[in-house]
């Protein structure tokens, strides 16, 4: 019984879904509501239309990860056999109703809400990741922004309880961009099994290499971001150089320079090169949402 309870636990990545609720409250909170302080913790304050969105965002992020996991099962034997359902943890028909449980029960919060561009994003989120999964995926580029589209609308779900739309643009842009990289990563990660799978993957056309290089073109982007949303001296001029631009170039290089990238398969130690830049990437956009909070605090908060 723990062992199944585990298992419905671990194929949600409950840590990658509480990142998504968090960033939902962000959306909702950045440089907004100066009425209330940090020092105050007015959380008894906050509506309960947030609360809910938060809820939302949150079993629609894991319905995500379970019908991607589902209908990933054979490229996940060879990719990536520890998960869930490789392991014979859990099986197919439970993996698929589990999904749909999620999302219907994460659409129920959003109406919840009761802001119709709430239950619209949250509708329409729900059926891109079951589409992403089960078609997208597998297309040039198209899965990419499908992927960066559900991580970046998780700021504006919340944005849109408290007409917050503006304030939380740049960080809409960040976000886009940097999942757009991220992704891109992953590919090479993937590209042995998505070879098996018939993904057509921005790796698996363009090869190992190439994709890596093309990374410089969203980084350039990135970079021009930071100079057109803040001047030089601002906070975040200064934080978002130093979690976004200088790990990324660094990141890029080491990729680029990694030996065998233009052969067909990774030998172990490309294999951890791409691996840990992939996690890098992961925990450095925890880092990027904490540049943006800290500005919070600093311009709105004292």
């Amino acid at each position: 019984m723990l062992m199944k309870i585990i298992a419905y636990l671990k194929i949600i990545r409950p840590l990658n879904c509480l990142f998504a609720m968090l960033t939902t409250f962000i959306g909702f909170w950045y440089l907004n509501n100066p009425q209330f302080s940090y020092q105050s913790f007015p959380i008894f304050q906050f509506p309960l239309s947030i609360i809910f969105a938060c809820i939302s965002t949150f079993l629609i992020a894991a319905g995500g990860y379970v019908v991607n996991d589902f209908f990933d099962f054979e490229i996940d034997k060879k990719n990536k056999p520890d998960r869930t359902l490789p392991k014979g943890l859990m099986s197919l028909l439970q993996a698929k109703k589990y999904c749909f449980f999620l999302f219907i029960i994460g659409f129920i919060f959003a109406f919840w809400t009761r802001n119709i561009y709430c239950i619209i994003i949250a509708l329409v989120n729900s059926i891109s990741l079951y589409c992403y999964a089960r078609i997208f995926k597998k297309t040039f580029l198209l899965g990419n922004i499908i992927v960066a589209w559900n991580a970046c609308s998780t700021f504006i779900y919340g944005a849109l309880i408290n007409s917050n739309i503006q304030n939380i643009m740049p960080i809409v842009c960040f976000s886009f961009i940097y999942t757009i990289m991220r992704e891109w990563v992953k590919t090479i990660e993937d590209y042995e099994g998505d070879m098996i799978g018939n993904v057509r993957s921005i790796a698996v056309v363009l090869g190992k290499l190439n994709t890596a290089r093309l990374l410089w073109l969203p980084a350039m982007i990135l970079v021009a971001n930071i100079y057109y949303f803040y001047h030089v001296n601002d906070f975040l001029w200064y934080a978002l150089h130093l979690v976004i631009t200088l790990p990324v170039f660094v990141m890029i290089i080491v990729l680029c320079k990694s030996k065998h990238m233009n052969q067909a398969n990774l030998d172990n130690n490309n294999m951890k090169i791409v691996r840990i830049t992939q996690k890098i990437m992961k925990l450095n956009m925890l880092l990027i949402v904490i540049s943006f909070i800290s500005n919070d605090i600093i311009n709105l908060r004292f």
